[in-house]
């Protein structure tokens, strides 16, 4: 992996009149931006969800999503939260998949992803990554959006270190990183079909 992130990051570099090469920034906590020098990052106050869900709502054509942990309930007393943030990535993804966009999804087979039986769609298709003694964990978090698209504008790849769950999207410190760039969305689905 690490060898296919440092191609990436090569390819990102030096292949910039490709495509739009447009970065943001997104945390789920306030973010300091007196520092920032270029694209300032983005505070989205308990909207990574929403925001994740209108980026997969953008898919035209391909949807290939690597995800280590997608949950749809939350590790402590809920009574008076709102618990719509796992039906609505996956809504997200049904309706990828209704409007005839591709979509793959690759998961850690370890981990319990109860979100995935949110979804409604047969015909997406999931792969649970290998167990066993060889093997350890598939810890990426990573979505592709359209990398073979002929418009180079459309290509994003949607990753950083949050999983798919309540508190990972509003109380863990995280954030995401949405790079518009077909080259190096090309490289991120290099390595999803090696997986």
């Amino acid at each position: 992996m690490k060898k296919i992130l440092v191609f990436a990051i090569a390819i990102f570099m030096f292949h910039s009149a490709m495509a739009g090469n447009k970065i943001k920034y997104y945390f789920n906590q306030p973010v300091d931006t007196t520092v920032a020098t270029a694209e300032k990052a983005i505070y989205l106050n308990n909207c990574i969800a929403d925001t994740l869900a209108a980026y997969l709502g953008r898919a035209k054509y391909t949807l290939d999503i690597c995800m280590y942990d997608f949950e749809k309930t939350v590790s402590f007393d809920i009574s008076a939260i709102d618990t719509i943030f796992a039906p609505k990535v996956a809504a997200a993804i049904d309706s990828a998949y209704a409007r005839g966009v591709i979509v793959r999804y690759i998961y850690e087979a370890s981990n319990a992803n109860t979100g995935l039986s949110l979804l409604d769609t047969p015909g997406i298709t999931t792969l649970g990554s290998p167990q066993g003694a060889d093997y350890t964990i598939m810890h990426n978090k990573f979505v592709i959006i359209d990398a073979n698209s002929s418009n180079p504008a459309d290509p994003i790849v949607w990753t950083g270190c949050l999983n798919w769950y309540y508190e990972q999207f509003n109380w863990d410190f995280n954030n995401v990183v949405i790079l518009q760039d077909s080259a190096l969305a090309h490289a991120y689905l290099g390595e999803f079909n090696m997986m």
